[in-house]
């Protein structure tokens, strides 16, 4: 299921089907060995035909894999552009938050505390969307975050973070 010729099959679907579509065809890399190549799929969707193929399953399918193992869709590879264009210049960060595995009485905590959190945000969003804010309005929300438990919400994350790069 993981080898670098059968994962993107799982998922995305395969080649030499009697069906409309195809998502591969069976082709060659520059050293002459078998690799996947994305078909052209005309005006369809490529997530809808993705959905319609695949039959799913694990999925690896590394950086290491396009332009040896199999192609990069061209869809994936506009997101791929499209972040490296408009959003890595302006992130200006040394570190992503890493996959963490919390207990589970934090993860409970992290989850009760995001729900509220998350409401608050994204109200004032709306609000000042539609009807633009102060300087007032901004240290309300900061008030009102605090008082849902931001700080302990970015306390455990911390925990966390300290923690994974402790090691």
């Amino acid at each position: 299921m993981y080898d670098p010729l059968q994962s993107p099959q799982n998922n995305w679907g395969t080649y030499g089907e009697d069906d409309e579509f195809d998502i591969f065809e069976m082709s060659e890399n520059d050293k002459g060995e078998p690799m996947l190549k994305h078909t052209w799929l005309g005006d369809a969707s490529p997530v809808e035909v993705r959905e319609a193929e695949c039959v799913g399953g694990p999925l690896a399918i590394l950086d290491s894999y396009y332009g040896v193992y199999v192609t990069c869709p061209d869809d994936a590879q506009y997101r791929l552009d499209w972040i490296k264009n408009v959003y890595t210049p302006d992130m200006n960060t040394k570190y992503v938050y890493p996959n963490v595995f919390m207990t589970t009485e934090d993860t409970k905590t992290i989850s009760n505390l995001n729900a509220d959190i998350y409401k608050c945000i994204n109200g004032a969003r709306a609000d000042w969307i539609m009807n633009g804010f102060t300087d007032a309005d901004w240290e309300q929300l900061q008030k009102d975050l605090d008082a849902y438990g931001l700080q302990q919400y970015l306390s455990i994350f911390q925990k966390y973070l300290d923690a994974y790069y402790a090691n």
